[in-house]
């Protein structure tokens, strides 16, 4: 209950502390997967979508460079990052989409710059 409100309220501090929790109770001993690894997976997960949903966000801005282009870069490495460890799945896909739906606007604005200067 403690992790699930955490994720909800978006609370990275009450979730680690749930996580830590987890690791300090006893697991079954013929569990394959113990609680804190299966809500560390669950962390991630929520955590790749909130990125990916931020570099989503971040789009438009990110066309004109600059600050915004560099957070979401950083977006897109955090949702990578995180649904490696979460191992349910590849974020890969959902960023190549990104990457691509940036690729026309990055490049008027490139061309831009370069006739400017």
């Amino acid at each position: 209950i403690l992790f699930n409100d955490a994720m909800q309220h978006r609370n990275e501090k009450d979730a680690h502390g749930a996580l830590w929790l987890a690791g300090r109770l006893p697991s079954p001993e013929d569990a394959e997967v113990t609680l804190q690894l299966r809500l560390r997976q669950k962390w991630d997960q929520h955590s790749s979508k909130e990125a990916l949903q931020r570099a989503s966000d971040l789009l438009p801005a990110a066309a004109a460079g600059g600050l915004e282009l560099e957070d979401f870069m950083d977006a897109l490495d955090l949702a990578e990052f995180h649904s490696l460890r979460s191992q349910q799945g590849s974020a890969s896909a959902a960023v190549e989409k990104l990457l691509k739906a940036l690729e026309k606007p990055l490049f008027g604005t490139v061309q831009q710059l370069l006739r400017d200067n």
